[in-house]
Formats: structure tokens, C-alpha cells, sequence
């Protein structure tokens, strides 16, 4: 590191990520919206809903049969489904 106390503000990396999802959102918004309600965005739907719905009913089961902590819950949760959202 040539200087470790010279870092940017956090607002500013922040700032970066809204620009960042609004251009992407400005792109692709329309084929987005539009792909959800295709017939193959509704399979897909369907398939995502019924995924997320079995993990909670995992999730469910062993905190129910095991006694998993709820943190342990969370982090079965989120890293069954990949989900950085759900953290």
C-alpha cells in the first residue's frame, strides 16, 4: 500500500454501485420486464419460487428436528440458494 490512510469515502463506493445498477437498469429494463412475462420467464419464475420454497421447508425441518441456531439458519439459507441478498 503506497497510502493506507488516503481512502476514499464509503458514500463514494455507494455512489458507484446506484450508477452502476442504474445504467444497467436503463439498458435492460425493458427486456427484463418483458422476459418476465414470457412463457419461459413464468417457467422460470415458477421454478426460482418452488426452489426458494423447498430451502425454507429444509430450513424449517432442521431447525425443527436439529435445533439449528437461527444464524446457522440464515447461513444454510443463503448459501444454499447463493443468495448475497438474503445476508
Amino acid at each position: 500500500m503506497f497510502a493506507p490512510k488516503a481512502t476514499p469515502p464509503a458514500m463514494l463506493g455507494s455512489l458507484g454501485l446506484l450508477m452502476f445498477v442504474y445504467g444497467i437498469g436503463i439498458m435492460y429494463g425493458r427486456q427484463f420486464f418483458a422476459g418476465l412475462t414470457s412463457s419461459f420467464g413464468l417457467k422460470a419464475n415458477t421454478l426460482v419460487l418452488l426452489s426458494h420454497i423447498s430451502a425454507i421447508v429444509v430450513c424449517y425441518l432442521a431447525y425443527a428436528l436439529f435445533s439449528v441456531t437461527p444464524a446457522d439458519l440464515a447461513g444454510l439459507f443463503c448459501g444454499a440458494l447463493t443468495s448475497t441478498l438474503a445476508l
